[in-house]
């Protein structure tokens, strides 16, 4: 891989990851502690959610069709078992996202709802982060490079 390919394979790669933190402040700002529920709260942690959900559908779409950790197992196989378990992950967290979703539906009107769905969301979100930091870090190691700027 030439640097000018590298370079594009840094910024497409970064550009995901940067969209997926997009979302995921979102929606923490959307929830946010001192945030009493309401239904318009609610419905925006809908709305986030449901962009969260779409984008992840593309996101694994993706890298199940060759995307971001092919290149990288092109480069370091000795990661394909982290890499294969990795995508085994998708279905459940899709699943996990689209229960989280139904939770955000019944919260916007149901004010009893609302702690639980901050509860899934943060459980889904840490279960994301921790995915899309195992990606990370196989990428990383692959291309022997710091990709920093992925990881704020």
């Amino acid at each position: 891989m030439n640097d000018e390919t590298r370079q594009a394979y840094v910024a497409a790669f970064g550009a995901e990851h940067h969209e997926l933190r997009h979302l995921v402040r979102a929606l923490h700002e959307a929830l946010r502690e001192e945030r009493p529920w309401s239904h318009e709260a609610a419905k925006e942690a809908a709305e986030h959610l449901a962009a969260l959900h779409t984008h992840l559908e593309h996101h694994f779409a993706q890298e199940e069709e060759g995307g971001y950790l092919e290149e990288a197992l092109n480069l370091a196989p000795r990661f394909g078992a982290e890499a294969a378990e990795l995508l085994r992950q998708h279905p459940q967290m899709l699943e996990k996202s689209r229960q989280v979703r139904t939770t955000a539906d019944r919260a916007a009107n149901e004010p009893a709802a609302w702690p639980q769905l901050k509860h899934e969301l943060l459980e889904l979100i840490k279960g994301l982060m921790a995915h899309e930091g195992a990606e990370n870090k196989i990428v990383q190691q692959a291309f022997n490079t710091g990709f920093e700027e992925l990881d704020d």
